[in-house]
């Protein structure tokens, strides 16, 4: 009779069949990984453009650095992405911008329009950039609100040699060169 704790040949059988099995199933999902019926594959990377991050419009001199004078400030708080197999040979992008917008004491309206735009990019070329216009409407005796942009997708060829993380997805906002200015000189 086999006391608690002995190893019999059952026990080591059921070891050794245990052991084959998680073997066998890790080999088979890093197999699945390479696969559109496995793991999701690697998305590009996604970077917001510094200075292009943060929209400021101010009335008057853009350099004016009185409260009064703000219009409108906005930021670019997440882009939220996923990625899936598109086809074969292909990963598919999907993302989302959302903002959070103040409005100012010089602000005339209550609706707002954010320009911003998307690029994807392989090393230093540029592969597609689109432009996207975001609308909202400040409730009434609110300054602060958030806006999503619409849904935003991309395709990236991939193959052996290339995966969809040597791509890169950038963010930012479609300044002039007035408010570029602004949030260099205020390290925005």
């Amino acid at each position: 009779m086999a006391r608690h704790g002995d190893d019999t040949g059952m026990a080591r059988t059921a070891r050794l069949h245990a052991r084959r099995w998680a073997a066998g199933t890790l080999a088979a999902l890093a197999l699945a990984g390479c696969t559109p019926s496995g793991f999701p594959p690697a998305c590009p990377q996604l970077s917001l453009i510094q200075n292009a991050s943060t929209l400021v419009q101010v009335a008057g001199k853009a350099n004016q650095r009185d409260i009064r004078d703000l219009v409108l400030a906005a930021r670019i708080e997440a882009v939220p992405a996923s990625c899936n197999f598109a086809a074969a040979h292909a990963v598919g992008a999907q993302l989302r911008v959302h903002f959070t917008v103040e409005r100012g004491p010089a602000a005339t309206s209550p609706d707002v329009q954010l320009h911003y735009f998307v690029a994807a990019t392989e090393g230093k070329t540029i592969l597609d950039e689109k432009d996207f216009v975001v609308k909202g409407v400040f409730p009434p005796n609110a300054d602060q609100m958030t806006l999503v942009g619409e849904p935003i997708h991309f395709r990236f060829p991939v193959g052996a040699d290339q995966s969809a993380a040597g791509y890169h997805i950038y963010v930012g906002f479609r300044l002039t060169k007035a408010q570029l200015d602004y949030n260099r000189a205020h390290g925005i």
